[in-house]
């Protein structure tokens, strides 16, 4: 049975939020040859915590009955740079003056210059304005306001030790595919490193599945190794001009890189410049528009290809089922769908290349179908009613008939007595459509 459109759909934007790969075309370089030079500079990429948004009224219903309290007087993270934090049971009035209750002083008894800030939810006050490796005494005044309109009864001082800073940098994600057309570069995390050497090598053809299947850790072993499956190609320099004691987000433009126009699987090795550690910064990733999804059953395996860009299926894409020595299982050609089916079982197939022109793209067999431990997925408030709306399709033309479902439910997932829901549909513009009683 084919996937419907909407189902196709899908599994390429799936696709590019999971699966990692490369593409490109041309004749190997002469693993002698070794392009080396200044690059560009990295781009910064910003990144702000969201300003407290709260709904007072529901805010005041889910806290009338806790004791408003001082929970913690510590440090935290704050736009990537070091703050104190002051953590209360309720959240805070967010129309309340904070510096007249809250104050820091630093190692010599001097009030610190600065002001508070409440975090998303409102029950963080947090003071940036200090250095790593520091002593500070912070003080919270009894009189504060709550949202509930409850004021902190007792006050409460204590000395906080910022950590240190040491220089770090990492690449934010293990295993990436880098499209032509949607990427701009490898994104790398860095704290006081100016500038990084990175060293760019190319998985040899025939050790890609046993590379896929267990790529080599950041100890400096594991890099003397590379050798052994793979090519030194391009090494570089960028400079990132980061911000003293700042946690930074940083991007390695690759776009235009001769190189990379080579298909095949490339292992990035980064260090901090002047710097030669016993570990290193290690990634891989592949560069393709060749967006690839597989499903695996008990007697057949499915293939779909479509581009990365423009979503549309892709046919005559050269598809290899290997095995964990690269030896090839079976093989075969998308159609004018972008599908691909293998019958019969293939328990040793560890891995699936995609190739046509210049493009190469892979998917692992062995790896978790869905994994997004590498991505910042916000945590949702708990609420003491959930609405669980579901519907038989996620993609509509226009005149036809949207079905919808819902279950309320309470916190522990249990039905709760029959009653109203209002329900808002929404224009694609936010602009309210449609108001109703469900």
């Amino acid at each position: 049975m084919m996937p419907t459109p909407s189902q196709r759909f899908r599994f390429v934007w799936l696709l590019c939020i999971v699966f990692v790969l490369l593409a490109a075309c041309g004749e190997r370089p002469d693993p002698a040859t070794v392009a080396t030079g200044s690059a560009p500079p990295a781009s910064h990429l910003e990144q702000k915590e969201a300003a407290p948004v709260i709904d007072r009224e529901q805010a005041r219903r889910d806290f009338a009955q806790t004791p408003f309290q001082v929970l913690r007087i510590d440090e935290r993270e704050w736009n990537g740079a070091p703050a104190l934090a002051v953590g209360f049971s309720v959240p805070l009035d967010p129309e309340a003056v904070l510096d007249h209750h809250l104050s820091v002083m630093d190692e010599r008894g001097q009030p610190m210059q600065g002001g508070w800030i409440l975090d998303g939810a409102a029950m963080v006050a947090i003071f940036p304005f200090v250095l790593p490796e520091s002593r500070y005494q912070v003080r919270v005044a009894q009189g504060l306001a709550a949202i509930t309109g409850a004021l902190l009864a007792d006050s409460h001082t204590r000395t906080v030790t910022t950590a240190a800073l040491p220089p770090m940098v990492r690449f934010t994600s293990r295993g990436a595919q880098l499209s032509p057309r949607l990427t701009d570069g490898l994104e790398i995390e860095a704290v006081n490193v100016a500038a990084v050497d990175l060293d760019l090598w190319q998985v040899r053809e025939d050790r890609i599945s046993a590379f896929v299947a267990s790529p080599p850790g950041n100890h400096q072993s594991d890099i003397q190794q590379l050798q052994q499956i793979a090519a030194l190609i391009y090494s570089a320099r960028f400079d990132l001009g980061v911000e003293p004691n700042h946690r930074r987000r940083h991007l390695l433009p690759m776009q235009g890189l001769k190189p990379l126009e080579t298909p095949g699987v490339w292992v990035a090795v980064m260090k901090a410049a002047g710097d030669y550690p016993w570990q290193y910064a290690t990634t891989w990733f592949t560069v393709s528009d060749l967006g690839l999804h597989v499903r695996r059953y008990e007697t057949q395996m499915l293939a779909w290809v479509h581009g990365l860009a423009d979503a549309k299926a892709d046919g005559g894409v050269a598809i290899e089922l290997l095995d964990a020595r690269g030896t090839v299982l079976r093989s075969a050609v998308s159609d004018q769908q972008g599908a691909v089916v293998f019958e019969g079982a293939e328990p040793n197939g560890t891995l699936v290349l995609a190739r046509k022109n210049r493009q190469l793209a892979l998917v692992s067999l062995q790896r978790p179908a869905l994994d997004l431990s590498e991505f910042g997925l916000p945590a949702r408030p708990q609420r003491p009613l959930e609405l669980f709306v579901y519907a038989p399709r996620d993609l509509y033309r226009p005149g036809e008939t949207v079905v919808i479902n819902a279950l309320l439910r309470d916190h522990d997932g249990r039905q709760v007595t029959s009653q109203p829901v209002q329900a808002t549909l929404s224009r694609p513009d936010g602009r309210v459509y449609r108001s109703f009683a469900w």
